[in-house]
């Protein structure tokens, strides 16, 4: 298995980073059709080959481990029977808590950390698992409730949103919050103490034009192929090839 140390950049690839990222105009002005923020995505990300370090801190245990929490969780309001204040305690939710959503991602945390070993636990993906499994139960009520605040929805709205939630919407949310959080680790180690306030104009474009059209891409391959959502990091590392070919379309001047 490669390496999950995603942003132990070499110097000559932490060099090479650093310049685009100092050379992007974030008006983005496409060069060769190809808008900056991506070209610096796809260089920060490398080659997608079946043993590199991106793929295979999406194809890891953190990442399968925070996907299997929040999907099992919704199948389990959706399709039990039983009463959902029961499972929400059996997550560790309090019963007098009227607005579960902020204990609910603590506990999911805390049993993320729980799953994995204690090498794991500490790995760049397990903390870009953490925040994603955050930020995925913020935008899953933010998509469900839209005239209501994520963080101060009622019990019963938290329940009703995430019975709405389909295994390949929670999966599609949480990888784009994981791939998002990788790359910026890796855009912080090339960078240094650099360029902050370019750095996160550079995040919020990634993470809105580029990141969404590379999980579009994987969801295409796993409809393609057959694959249930849940399955998706264990497949990443089949796909490096597509997605190679998906990625040298933003790649330029990378000689």
């Amino acid at each position: 298995m490669g390496s999950q140390r995603v942003a132990k950049l070499s110097p000559n690839r932490g060099l090479k980073l650093y310049a685009s990222m100092k050379e992007a105009d974030i008006t983005p002005r496409p060069v060769k059709g190809v808008e900056i923020p991506a070209s610096v995505a796809v260089r920060a990300i490398g080659k997608f080959t079946p043993s590199g370090a991106f793929v295979q801190c999406l194809a890891g245990a953190s990442t399968k481990a925070g996907l299997k929490l929040l999907t099992e969780f919704a199948n389990t309001l959706r399709l039990s029977d039983e009463n959902p204040d029961e499972i929400l305690s059996r997550y560790g939710i309090d019963p007098e808590n009227k607005r579960p959503a902020s204990e609910f991602i603590e506990r999911a945390i805390e049993k993320l950390r729980e799953d994995l070993t204690e090498q794991s636990r500490s790995t760049e993906t397990a903390i870009a698992v953490e925040f994603a499994l955050a930020r995925t139960v913020i935008d899953l009520l933010d998509r469900y409730l839209p005239r209501e605040e994520a963080r101060t929805a009622t019990r019963e709205q938290f329940i009703k949103a995430f019975r709405k939630a389909h295994s390949r919407t929670i999966v599609n949310i949480a990888m784009e919050h994981v791939i998002s959080g990788l790359i910026n680790r890796i855009l912080d180690a090339a960078r240094g103490n650099e360029l902050p306030r370019k750095t996160q104009q550079l995040k919020r474009k990634i993470s809105e034009n580029f990141v969404p059209k590379l999980i579009g891409e994987i969801d295409r391959l796993a409809r393609e192929k057959g694959i249930q959502p849940t399955e998706i990091p264990s497949r990443i590392p089949d796909w490096a090839e597509q997605l190679e070919e998906f990625a040298k379309k933003y790649r330029i001047n990378e000689n």
